[in-house]
């Protein structure tokens, strides 16, 4: 080949050569920007999972228990595990994902007085707080707004599963419900006793009634004024132990329940004087967590008394004691 000839040739191969090199020099700069933008998304990533992590309820010290997250509890069927007599930190409404608390309660031994009181950080939030029973039924219902943000239940109950609810009230549009509250349900059940052992078979006396095999000893009539003798409790003619109605009746700030009676002064009733709500429609049987005291003497013909009853409801039948019982009624 001629020289001449020899040149453009090279010129050419060398201009191909180049436009390969610069095309794989901008390939390569393009996947390192791929690369870079690659490591910036994990970098977003891992900050948003480090974020939503800080947002989440820590487990608070010094002998306070905190809840989980709470889109967790906000169901009865999720509530939290919680053991009564222990302070609870928690927050409600904060969050969208967290618009109510639940939490379970399983209380033992003896049949008592349940407490839940529950304080929030927030003045400007109104929470609402019932307790239900281990069916879903409600034993006592959120009091109206109090002067303080805080609110108190008080109910009689009985061993068992409680569940209480946590609630903030809708506020006006563009407004956060949202606080961060404490609460504690207190329960003074005492622990069940134990099952003692059967007493020795006793000898019966000579001249007394032996039981025929497999029967049982004949029973003994109740000695007057014990707790199975009918008398044991005062009838509605009892001079000493008047009846009354309850006309009104409402939930008071400190959760105790007051009572207007529809007899005062003339009936002889005064301050401090001891009663019980009376079951049902008629009959002489007290209600089960019925009792309250008279606190003022408004005239001759009205009352006003407290109790810790959990409502009042159809049992709007009340006695006054104006001599004390003995301790067995």
């Amino acid at each position: 080949m001629q020289p001449r000839r020899l040149v453009p040739f090279l010129v050419s191969g060398l201009s191909a050569l180049g436009c390969d090199t610069l095309k794989s020099v901008q390939d390569g700069a393009k996947g390192g920007l791929d690369q870079v933008k690659a490591g910036e998304d994990l970098t977003k990533a891992g900050k948003e999972q480090a974020d939503s992590l800080k947002g989440g309820k820590a487990v608070g010290g010094g002998g306070s228990a905190a809840a989980g997250a709470g889109e967790e509890d906000n169901t009865r069927i999720t509530a939290k595990e919680s053991k009564p007599n222990e302070v609870i930190t928690d927050d409600v409404g904060l969050k969208k994902t967290d618009p109510v608390d639940w939490k379970r309660f399983d209380l033992p031994g003896n049949p008592g007085l349940i407490k839940v009181k529950v304080h929030w950080d927030d003045p400007s939030t109104e929470l609402n707080v019932d307790l239900y029973d281990a069916f879903g039924e409600n034993v006592a219902a959120s009091p109206g707004k109090q002067r303080e943000p805080q609110k108190t239940l008080l109910a009689q109950g009985q061993p068992g599963l409680y569940y209480v609810r946590i609630q903030p009230t809708p506020l006006l549009k563009g407004t956060s419900p949202g606080t961060v509250y404490t609460m504690r349900l207190d329960w003074k059940g005492a622990p069940a006793t134990k099952a003692t052992a059967a007493a020795p078979a006793q000898v019966p006396p000579p001249g007394a009634q032996v039981p025929p095999p497999g029967g049982v000893p004949p029973s003994a009539p109740a000695a007057p004024g014990a707790p199975g003798d009918p008398a044991a409790n005062p009838k509605a003619d009892d001079p000493m132990h008047p009846r009354c109605k309850v006309v009104q009746s409402y939930r008071d700030e400190d959760g105790s329940m007051v009572l207007f009676l529809d007899r005062g002064g003339a009936a002889g009733f005064k301050v401090g004087m001891t009663g019980t709500l009376l079951l049902g429609k008629e009959g002489d049987a007290p209600l089960d967590g019925g009792d309250f005291r008279i606190t003022s003497v408004i005239d001759a013909q009205k009352a006003k008394a407290k109790g810790v009853m959990a409502t009042v409801g159809k049992n709007n039948r009340a006695r006054v004691d104006l001599v004390k019982l003995p301790p067995h009624q």
